[in-house]
């Protein structure tokens, strides 16, 4: 954010074609405000840091255009992590994983709160059939069985497994 309100510092220099009316605006909030001229906060330079900056732009005129500069090249990058993230997040193996992984913390919750739960076995035989973690796939298929020993696509996938292993 700082780095925006410095461009907006310089831009306003630049528009009035001297940064002096900028500074001593600056230079009139430090005043009015009580505060030192000095200390920054978490998000704004300091009016001194801003002032020093305006007079430097004034000493070297290409300042203003190596920092708008700057502050493009940090919004691209900005951008493209942000359109990264977006692509990773939907349409990566990424989301694929990040659901398993919920969906499998969901279910092991559910064990603990109803252990005789069938449809909570094959939820989590589901995901870990898909995931290739065969021994907990087959740990679910087994608890499947267990509580209803005709349930053919347990015991079909279940063979499947043993068969392959």
């Amino acid at each position: 954010m700082r780095n925006f309100e410095r461009q907006a510092d310089l831009y306003s220099a630049k528009l009035m074609g001297r940064p002096e009316p900028t500074i001593m605006s600056l230079e009139k909030i430090a005043q009015m405000s009580g505060q030192s001229r000095n200390h920054p906060s978490w998000h704004h330079f300091s009016i001194a840091e801003r002032v020093e900056c305006l007079w430097k732009s004034l000493e070297d005129p290409q300042l203003i255009k190596r920092h708008s500069r700057r502050v493009a090249l940090f919004l691209i990058a900005f951008f493209l992590l942000i359109a990264s993230l977006g692509y990773a997040l939907n349409f990566s193996p990424l989301k694929r994983n990040i659901e398993h992984r919920s969906f499998t913390h969901i279910l092991n919750r559910q064990l603990i709160d109803s252990p005789e739960n069938i449809e909570t076995y094959k939820g989590l035989a589901y995901i870990y059939q898909k995931r290739e973690n065969l021994s907990k796939a087959k740990w679910a298929y087994e608890n499947i069985l267990r509580l209803n020993p005709d349930d053919g696509m347990a015991l079909n996938n279940l063979a499947w497994i043993l068969a392959t292993a």
